[in-house]
Parts: structure tokens; C-alpha cells; sequence
């Protein structure tokens, strides 16, 4: 189930949501971590099952919380240090697609 948790408000990422049939999306968020474990509570996912992918300092506690993580090439750098994998690809340029890949090859997804 894809989710989009994000801090800033986008009609852009509204319709990009649309578009990919992305029921959950959550804009404005203050407390990025809050919303992903209410998001997993409502799923009853355990944090080992939850995947995500950021690129800034606010998204540090989601990464640290779930079971794989990723960011985009241009990530800052205690993202980059973070992550299990950092995609070859910038944000905005197909890097949400390249962790998905990823993680479609680690079996666990």
C-alpha cells in the first residue's frame, strides 16, 4: 500500500497521487513519524514490513522506525548515511521508481 507523508502542501503531488490511485496522502505533516505509525497502526504493519523513502533531516525518525529504507542520490548527507539503499537516481527523476525496484529485489515486498 503506497502513502505519501509529506511536510509541504501540493496541488501537484495532490494530482500526482491521483493519478497512481494513491488513496493515502497525508500533506502538511508536522510530525512526519506520528503519521507513519497511525498509518501503520491502521494497516497493522509492524515496523519490519513498512519501507520508506526521504531525502531531508525530517525524515530521519520515519527511516530509522521501518524495516528498509532508500533516499534519492541527492539526499542530504545523514540521509544518505542512513538509508539501506541509495538510488543512483535525484529526487523529482525516477528515484521513488528505483527503490521500488530495489525493493522488489529483496524479497521482503
Amino acid at each position: 500500500m503506497p502513502v505519501i507523508i509529506t511536510g509541504r502542501r501540493s496541488a501537484i503531488v495532490e494530482a500526482r497521487a491521483r493519478e497512481l490511485s494513491i488513496a493515502e496522502l497525508h500533506q502538511g505533516v508536522g510530525d512526519k513519524l506520528a503519521c507513519l505509525q497511525a498509518v501503520a497502526e491502521k494497516y497493522r504493519a509492524e515496523p519490519g514490513e513498512v519501507a520508506y523513502i526521504g531525502d531531508d533531516l525530517n525524515d530521519l525518525d520515519c527511516i530509522r522506525f521501518c524495516g528498509l529504507s532508500g533516499c534519492p542520490a541527492d539526499a542530504v548527507g545523514e540521509v544518505l548515511a542512513a538509508v539501506d539503499h541509495v538510488c543512483t537516481r535525484r529526487g523529482g527523476s525516477g528515484a521513488v521508481r528505483e527503490f521500488i525496484t530495489w525493493l522488489l529485489t529483496q524479497g521482503t515486498y
